[in-house]
């Protein structure tokens, strides 16, 4: 018979967060229509200008993660007004 190992409770991590919640991803085009504009313009974005998060590939599709796509979004600077101080 072969012998078990006793699990060590001093070794084990408990993890007390909220349970993990689904990643959700969103499309090359799904992100395209929340920004209204081409794949192109999002390409320029996601390469040298660095303004969003790169895209992942998945299963063969491109894809981005929702949430750091939505936050890119959120901490984009405002536009600059003609009355701003600069």
């Amino acid at each position: 018979m072969a012998k078990t190992k006793k699990l060590n409770l001093k070794d084990a991590v408990f993890v007390e967060d909220e349970p993990r919640k689904p990643v959700r991803v969103i499309t090359q085009e799904q992100a395209c229509d929340r920004l209204k504009i081409t794949v192109p313009t999002l390409l320029k974005y996601e390469g040298k200008e660095g303004g969003i998060p790169r895209a992942r590939t998945i299963c063969g599709k491109t894809v981005y993660i929702e949430h750091e796509f939505e936050e890119c979004i959120k901490n984009a600077p405002f536009r600059k007004l003609k009355g701003d101080a600069e």
